[in-house]
């Protein structure tokens, strides 16, 4: 039974690594670049950065299901990053596991530095499913973690060195990108 039970993990493993050569890169566009609460955003917010550019990458990929994802990360040194994660998956069942493993890797990823989640949902809701949460560091807020699941989109965005306490502003910086996103066609 145990040798059953191992060849099923391998043929398991041997999908997933194939899986992972159908992959293709795809050419970001401005139309992608809207989707993402980004570095330029907070300088709207009273945040200086030097070369914006010099510490942002945008990645864009298709994969072999038809899946597609965006991510954005901005790390200019210091305490200060941002993170965003946008996926198109390929039905709902795929989205709500893409949204529940993201969430337990956001949880498990991010404890390890020191910071802990506190869930704070009323804040801000969107789509069939969201969370709010706050990045705690020694009893002070220090981020935010949100993300949204709408039908089989994901939205995740992350950011550490700043945090979000006024729901209208969130709502305002957010809003218009979630919008945005349940139309956009990869």
């Amino acid at each position: 039974m145990r040798k059953g039970r191992l060849m099923r993990w391998l043929v398991l493993l041997a999908v997933l690594g194939l899986a992972g050569c159908f992959v293709e890169n795809q050419p970001v566009d401005e139309e992608d670049l809207a989707l993402l609460l980004r570095a330029a955003d907070f300088e709207r917010l009273g945040f200086e950065f030097e070369r914006i550019e010099a510490f942002e990458t945008v990645d864009k990929k298709r994969y072999f299901d038809g899946s597609s994802e965006i991510e954005y990360t901005f790390e200019p040194g210091g305490a200060f990053y941002l993170y965003s994660m946008l996926s198109i998956e390929a039905d709902t069942t795929s989205a709500v596991m893409t949204y529940k493993a993201s969430s337990v890797g956001f949880n498990v990823g991010y404890s390890g530095e020191g910071l802990e989640l506190v869930e704070d949902n009323d804040f801000y809701r969107y789509g069939d499913v969201s969370r709010f949460a706050r990045f705690m560091h020694q009893g002070e807020e220090v981020g935010n973690l949100f993300m949204a699941r709408i039908d089989k989109r994901v939205y995740a965005f992350l950011c550490v060195g700043t945090y979000f306490d006024d729901p209208a502003l969130w709502a305002e910086l957010i809003e218009p990108r979630l919008i945005a996103f349940e139309d956009y066609r990869p």
